[in-house]
């Protein structure tokens, strides 16, 4: 299964990709994200962790703690559920900082992950950024479709 985002302006398609079919259609604005939505007053910052080497690049570490446990702002739903390990609480971001390969660019995504440190969670999800294609300025949704090999929907 290959996830597709395709960001144009101030709208995105998202969908699962089996076998050249498309899955789980959804087109949708691009608005400010549901964790700055809910956060509470202030929005979560993220926090450089380091340099790690993986993949044979050079990955820099940036952790973000999605729920500001002490802003009486937060939104209570979500801090229960972050204080119940059923949401992520913590998500680790790694763009790349040098890759011998040229495959990737510096300051492009390689790693994302979501979890919960809350002892005897099991919430967790892992992406991996296995190609990063820019698309041209003037192709629409059907040129995009085709140049991802995107046969139906």
């Amino acid at each position: 299964v290959k996830e597709v985002r395709v960001k144009r302006g101030n709208m995105q398609v998202l969908m699962e990709v089996v076998n050249q079919i498309g899955y789980r259609c959804l087109v949708e604005g691009v608005e400010a994200s549901t964790i700055a939505n809910v956060a509470g007053s202030t929005p979560p910052k993220m926090e450089f962790m380091g340099i790690e080497n993986s993949h044979g690049m050079v990955l820099r570490h940036w952790r973000l703690n999605t729920v500001d446990m002490d802003d009486e702002n937060a939104d209570p739903t979500l801090k229960a559920m972050a204080e119940a390990g059923m949401v992520p609480n913590v998500i680790d971001y790694f763009d790349v900082d040098t890759d011998p390969r040229e495959a990737f660019q510096p300051g492009q995504p390689f790693k994302i992950i979501m979890q919960s440190t809350v002892e005897g969670a099991k919430v967790f999800t892992e992406k991996i950024y296995t190609e990063i294609n820019p698309l041209p300025a003037a192709l629409e949704m059907q040129g995009v479709l085709e140049m991802l090999n995107i046969s139906a929907l």
